[in-house]
């Protein structure tokens, strides 16, 4: 089933059930909401439909562009392949942002995108200076007569499934944790590019990854990991840093070593899943102190994979 972009304002033209929030991550509650959501949808014989919106309000009113967890289009294709029907991308801009929370719900939940059944999470807030919550739409409900589903607290791991959660534990570089949560393991996209050049020489020959948009890396520091390329997928050590070993002159960058891998990546979109923080990123004393690192970051990054987690998908492409 093809997933269908609602855009510009555009309305939909059927009865739908309707699943509202921003769901960056698709962690684990979103994707139960989503499915509950598509459950109903089938029982009434409407169509389901997520609304979301661009660009992001916190860009909008502050300028600050939010590093996401999952890429656009990964995100899409899971849900399409989840069964939802219709993928609502709200204009977020000032008239949109000054709606009082009812008439947002009326004009353009009910009205626009015939919505007869909202799916929320139990913190979901909407409308002008996000005055609407959940007690707001369960008067709503009643007043409009659609139906209402809010979904409660989920755990995983003995911790709450949010995104804020799911960032905090990425960016302490925490995989293991984010992973429970999300469900599959936290990942990066991007193009391999042309570096240094100095992996190879070293004897770990890397790729250095330009990522495809504006997304959430890990803390600084050696990762073991998973590396899909168009030959398949292999074990990788990931480094994220500046490489002080090298030198002063680096920026953040992001490199991949392939294990069990000869050929050529340059030019291609590659995706990196993150497994395990093996260390921090070290400045040693010489290249040949670091070659010797690395070799012992190999044997690590070999043994951990007895270790990982079958219960999660590697990549959110193996979901559904």
């Amino acid at each position: 089933m093809e997933l269908k972009l609602i855009r510009r304002n555009n309305p939909i033209c059927e009865p739908v059930s309707i699943v509202m929030g921003n769901l960056d991550g698709l962690h684990l509650a979103h994707r139960r909401l989503i499915e509950d959501c598509i459950r109903d949808a089938k029982a009434q014989g409407r169509k389901s439909a997520v609304l979301t919106f661009m660009p992001h309000p916190r860009e909008f009113f502050y300028g600050q562009r939010p590093e996401r967890i999952l890429p656009h289009d990964i995100k899409d294709s899971i849900m399409e392949r989840m069964g939802v029907d219709y993928l609502v991308i709200q204009d977020f801009n000032e008239e949109v942002a000054n709606m009082e929370p009812e008439a947002f719900l009326r004009d353009i939940v009910l009205q626009r995108l015939k919505s007869q059944h909202v799916a929320v999470g139990f913190n979901y807030h909407f409308g002008r200076k996000q005055q609407g919550d959940v007690n707001l739409l369960r008067k709503l409900s009643e007043k409009y007569g659609f139906s209402l589903e809010v979904q409660g607290e989920m755990r995983a791991c003995g911790n709450r499934i949010s995104s804020t959660a799911i960032r905090d534990y990425i960016n302490n570089g925490d995989m293991e944790n984010a992973a429970c949560l999300l469900g599959y393991y936290p990942l990066l996209q991007g193009r391999v590019e042309k570096g240094e050049q100095l992996g190879r020489v070293l004897g770990f020959p890397t790729a250095n990854i330009t990522l495809r948009e504006n997304l959430l890396a890990p803390k600084n520091g050696v990762y073991a990991g998973w590396v899909r390329t168009g030959e398949g997928t292999f074990r990788g050590i990931i480094n994220i840093g500046t490489k002080p070993t090298v030198g002063d002159h680096f920026h953040r960058n992001i490199e991949a070593h392939l294990l069990n891998f000869q050929g050529d990546l340059y030019g291609q979109n590659i995706r990196i899943a993150f497994t395990r923080r093996l260390r921090e990123e070290t400045r040693f004393g010489g290249l040949e102190e670091l070659k010797a690192q690395l070799a012992r970051d190999r044997e690590q990054a070999c043994r951990l994979v007895a270790e990982e987690s079958r219960t999660l998908a590697l990549f959110p492409d193996d979901l559904y």
